[in-house]
């Protein structure tokens, strides 16, 4: 999630989602489409292959559903528990859309178990359902999360740091008000799954969607991992780099970026801006 303030009157290239509200919120994606190599081909077609036969033995259809058919229950904590429910249909297109999601970013790919060092293991995962609500209460998406056991990880061995700095709500109100700035809410999706690691972690393939006995090597990282706060602000610093910001030397949460403007050669009261000062902070 990102924060961001700035005194340009115009309008924003990222467009409005359609929330009514003072605050705008925007989606967003930072990354390109990661090139697939022959290998990660024939991997993601076996999982084609893979939840083609799933379609059929769970009796679930590939078309598009109405949410309105959802009903209400207490929420699920396994794969097994999800396809034995009465919203079977969603529950699956989210693990899914999730499964999908995770080759377009190129997280992981697959290695045989011989190639984990001795004294290493590959970390357990689990699923994470949730019924995304509106203002009424009303349900309006299925969501799944893969997640690792980060509380499994070795420091040193699985990750080495894990520290993000993040900035309060509260201190970006506060710059936009003393400097008379608009703002505005960045949702970075699926940020998290952005960021490359540096370490390697292995894990036991997403229960229900195992291919065979191999296991996952992560070439990004997943929610539930020590270090995929640290991980997501890395790459988030490189893209606001690559926009022209820099960071606050004493608060690396608190990016800026400072425009110069020609004044109009008859300045009205709206025109008359001499700069642009923006700034975003991840919170």
């Amino acid at each position: 999630m990102a924060a961001l303030i700035s005194n340009a009157r115009a309008e924003p290239e990222l467009g409005d989602t359609g929330y009514e509200m003072d605050v705008r919120v925007r989606k967003i994606t930072l990354d390109q489409p990661t090139p697939q190599s022959a290998e990660c081909s024939v991997m993601i077609q076996q999982f084609e292959d893979l939840l083609k036969r799933m379609a059929i033995e769970y009796k679930v259809g590939s078309g598009p559903l109405d949410i309105e058919k959802a009903k209400d229950e207490v929420l699920l904590k396994t794969f097994s528990q999800a396809m034995r429910s009465i919203n079977k249909s969603f529950w699956f297109h989210a693990l899914v859309a999730e499964i999908h999601l995770l080759f377009d970013k190129g997280t992981f790919g697959l290695a045989p178990p011989s190639d984990i060092p001795p004294g290493r293991k590959a970390l357990t995962t689990k699923w994470v359902f949730d019924m995304k609500r509106d203002i009424k209460g009303s349900i309006i998406k299925f969501k799944a999360r893969w997640v690792a056991r980060g509380d499994l990880q070795k420091k040193g061995i699985d990750y080495r740091e894990t520290f993000a700095p993040v900035i309060s709500f509260p201190v970006i109100l506060t710059i936009a008000v003393k400097y008379d700035l608009e703002i505005g809410q960045l949702d970075i999706i699926s940020a998290i799954l952005n960021g490359p690691i540096d370490t390697i972690v292995y894990l036991r393939q997403p229960d229900g969607f195992a291919l065979d006995t191999r296991v996952c090597i992560l070439h990004k990282s997943i929610y539930g991992l020590c270090q995929a706060a640290k991980s997501s602000y890395d790459f988030l610093g490189i893209a606001f780099e690559a926009f022209g910001f820099k960071s606050i030397t004493h608060d690396g949460a608190l990016w800026y970026k400072a425009h110069a403007y020609p004044i109009p050669a008859n300045p009205t009261p709206d025109s008359q801006i001499d700069g642009c000062y923006a700034c975003i902070g991840t919170c």
